[in-house]
């Protein structure tokens, strides 16, 4: 899709290329393998993510298969090749830094593409195949629970992060108990940054932060076929 085309258009295009994939993908939840009982909490009571946001948010995100900073500042030489391929228009020029980075305010990376990686000629962003791809984690989707439309307001219904996942890592999951508003639930186990959760969300709640480069996003018991129900 091009830079002209608006969330509006690309909701209605990316919801009906995911939400089926997002019903596949997405038969169970993965355990939480930290505690959150001393976490500082929102408004909701929930775990507050914001300092998550907070921390990272000075640090820039590289393409999809580029190793770490130091190693992909030594290869890139700033030729723009992946910024003219990528697809979701989320690759950048960084001027500052004769370099490139991604701009999720903009786009997002597509979840199957690898236009960036197949343009690449300094070896900057490795080459890696269309299902590599899907497991690849590009960054971490985060919640800024205080920004969320649905916690705003108490009526809100807005679930347009849930249904663009094309990875099944983010659900809707009820604040309270007491309660029928709903807000992002993001498994980080899953989630492979792509950040289309973060393009469509009207609030801008949703916040992409580096992770580690070489990670990969676990597969749901669908996907690998250990599902017994």
């Amino acid at each position: 899709m091009g830079e002209n085309i608006s969330r509006r258009t690309f909701c209605s295009a990316a919801i009906s290329a995911c939400v089926s994939l997002a019903a596949m993908a997405r038969a169970v939840a993965v355990d939480k393998k930290t505690s959150s009982a001393d976490a500082p909490r929102g408004k909701t009571g929930r775990p507050a993510k914001a300092q998550s946001v907070k921390k990272h948010g000075a640090e820039k995100i590289f393409p999809p298969s580029s190793a770490g900073y130091e190693t992909f500042k030594s290869l890139c030489t700033g030729c723009m090749a992946c910024v003219a391929a990528c697809e979701g228009s989320v690759i950048k020029p960084n001027a500052a830094a004769s370099s490139v980075d991604m701009d999720f305010d903009s786009g997002y990376c597509v979840y199957v593409c690898t236009s960036c990686t197949d343009a690449c000629p300094t070896g900057a962003l490795k080459p890696v195949s269309r299902n590599e791809k899907l497991t690849l984690k590009i960054a971490l989707a985060v919640l800024e629970e205080d920004l969320c439309e649905n916690v705003k307001n108490s009526n809100g219904m807005c679930a347009l992060c849930a249904e663009v996942c094309p990875a099944a890592a983010l659900g809707m999951v009820l604040v309270k108990s007491t309660s029928d508003t709903t807000i992002p639930d993001i498994e980080p186990n899953i989630c492979v940054g792509c950040g289309m959760c973060a393009y469509v969300c009207p609030s801008k709640a949703i916040k992409m932060i580096p992770v580690e480069r070489g990670s990969l996003r676990r597969k749901t018991a669908k996907e690998t076929g250990t599902q017994s129900f």
